[in-house]
């Protein structure tokens, strides 16, 4: 099965620093967005070092929750190597499409979505409290955008941890299946509805990831967006 993607970023308001960062490989059907925790020095600096250590961990053939633990330690480095590091941290959703399935792993509140026969599912869970007061019936989902314990994250990679405690993710694969891997400052814009209209659409996938950004950049940014469309197609 063919994988086609485009990923695609924006800093958001003038000015502002880019904390996200992405990786797309459709040769190898691996992907990646993380986000830096901009309360903290080094923001930017985490999410390429996850990133980076992740991808490169999976190309060597580690597992995907064993790689993440990769960019645990390499975190971990850096903050050693410079004290004034020692709070940096980033969230990371990592998606692997190969031999007729995906798998994936994620911790923080980016997220993963699959679009399939007309329906849009989140493929993962945000590790925040707006999401558990979502889950206990608190909020609504679309209130989770707005609500103030949306940016308290209760997991992420971060510096002196040594360990990243991801959730998994999978299933069959299906020609057709369109995937989106976002950032939070995507899903703070647009609500799942926003997003499935989009994705619905028969484009290519850099069609509908700037489709996708255009929308939230209507809406006046307010973070940093990262987003990676990838669509299958049958060989």
């Amino acid at each position: 099965m063919r994988v086609e993607s485009h990923g695609i970023t924006d800093p958001g308001p003038a000015g502002k620093r880019n904390d996200d960062t992405f990786y797309i490989d459709d040769a190898h059907g691996l992907y990646a967005v993380s986000d830096g925790l901009g309360r903290f020095k080094g923001a930017d600096l985490a999410s390429r070092t996850v990133v980076n250590a992740v991808v490169k961990a999976v190309l060597e053939g580690q597992p995907l929750a064993q790689a993440a633990n990769t960019a645990a330690h390499a975190i971990d480095a850096r903050a050693k190597a410079d004290p004034a590091l020692k709070d940096m941290a980033a969230t990371l959703t990592l998606l692997l499409i190969a031999g007729g399935r995906f798998e994936g792993v994620h911790v923080g509140d980016s997220r993963a979505y699959l679009v399939r026969a007309e329906t849009l599912v989140q493929l993962t869970r945000d590790h925040s409290v707006a999401f558990e007061q979502y889950l206990a019936g608190a909020i609504t989902k679309d209130q989770i955008r707005t609500n103030r314990n949306q940016a308290m994250l209760t997991r992420s990679i971060r510096a002196g941890r040594g360990y990243a405690a991801t959730e998994p993710f999978g299933g069959e694969l299906r020609p057709g299946d369109v995937f989106l891997l976002c950032t939070d400052g995507l899903t703070k814009e647009l609500t799942d509805a926003h997003l499935r209209v989009v994705l619905l659409q028969p484009d290519p996938p850099r069609v509908l990831a700037e489709a996708l950004l255009e929308k939230a950049r209507k809406r006046i940014l307010v973070d940093n967006v990262t987003l990676i469309v990838a669509r299958t197609r049958s060989s």
